[in-house]
């Protein structure tokens, strides 16, 4: 079943403030959500800190990509065109 909150988190060299926002959104009181994190390319523990929440609940979902910024991605994946 779809969950009733979809986010979509955009990630680059989030190091520093991603734990804090992960946990964050773990102890909201509406459970039926879940939340895809779009690592673009981080240099830093981003992906490693995004993946470990994805292991542990199954509500998060990372999608590693290459920096491209967030625009591309959703135009690969949804194919919408940029104005």
């Amino acid at each position: 079943m779809t969950p009733q909150v979809s986010v979509l988190l955009p990630v680059w060299n989030a190091e520093a403030t991603l734990d804090t926002a992960l946990r964050s959104l773990e102890r909201q009181s509406e459970h039926d959500w879940e939340c895809l994190i779009v690592d673009d390319g981080s240099a830093d523990r981003s992906r490693s800190i995004a993946e470990s929440f994805a292991s542990r609940d199954p509500r998060f979902r990372v999608e590693p990509r290459e920096h491209a910024g967030l625009d591309r991605w959703a135009r690969e994946t949804y194919g919408q065109e940029g104005p």
